[in-house]
């Protein structure tokens, strides 16, 4: 006979997380607030702001500092120090170029305009590092005032929702879809045969054309059937007909 113990250790139950999951826009949208603007205590898991802000203005900057998620040195520039290199209380010098950037999921959006040369609509500019904290902080209040139907906020959906497309080891790979009223991915892969994954996926297309019509739809739907997947052969073909019809865009699926 054992030892009796008086009091057992239970293990305390796992709380699922009953909140409903954050649209891709919402989410990557978030993220990308906290990217620009972090207060942590590790330098590399700062924001860009802070890691502007202790270049250019506090004094704590790196004569080689790695790249931050919305600025960087450009290609194959060493930096201007007002000092010894990589001594700390010394700035950077804020005529030197900074190419800034603002990223969805860690893809470039084409949505800044370039007041030196008159573009629109590019991935990445350059502009002075003096003027670099003022225009971060610019680039963050239009994320917190972003809406998914603007013309920015379209821009930056796209590349969230490129960026969000789920991933597979090789080999392990399932047919995937991207349903626009929900806005997220739809992975056909509950222990079912491929066979039946893709007839899953064709009846999910072909019943509801608008998510045939999207444009991560499209582009997979057209190289699945250019290799041979007839099974979403229907799908493709409601297609045809929307762009013949001059209902949709043939590139981009977007309503006429």
């Amino acid at each position: 006979m054992g030892i009796k113990i008086t009091t057992a250790s239970k293990k305390e139950a796992r709380v699922k997380n009953t909140e409903p999951r954050k649209s891709i826009f919402e989410r990557v949208r978030l993220e990308a607030l906290v990217k620009i603007d972090s207060e942590a205590a590790d330098v590399k898991k700062q924001g860009s702001i802070q890691h502007a802000i202790g270049r250019y203005e506090t004094g704590i900057a790196d004569a080689n500092p790695y790249a931050s998620y919305n600025w960087k040195l450009p290609a194959g520039a060493k930096g201007k120090m007002s000092g010894l290199n990589g001594s700390i209380g010394l700035t950077a010098s804020g005529d030197e170029y900074v190419e800034l950037s603002v990223k969805a999921g860690g893809i470039r959006v084409p949505i800044l305009d370039d007041p030196e040369t008159g573009k629109e609509n590019l991935t990445s500019i350059q502009i002075k590092a003096s003027t670099l904290v003022e225009e971060l902080r610019n680039i963050q209040q239009n994320l917190k005032d972003m809406k998914k139907e603007d013309e920015v906020g379209k821009a930056f959906h796209l590349a969230a929702i490129q960026a969000a497309k789920p991933k597979f080891k090789k080999g392990k790979e399932c047919p995937t879809c991207y349903d626009y009223m929900e806005d997220q991915w739809v992975i056909f892969n509950e222990s079912k045969s491929d066979k039946v994954n893709q007839e899953s996926l064709a009846d999910y297309l072909v019943d509801a054309p608008t998510m045939a019509n999207h444009p991560s739809n499209m582009k997979m739907i057209r190289k699945v059937v250019k290799d041979g997947g007839k099974y979403l052969q229907p799908a493709l073909d409601g297609i045809n007909d929307l762009i013949a019809e001059g209902v949709i865009d043939k590139t981009t699926g977007e309503l006429l």
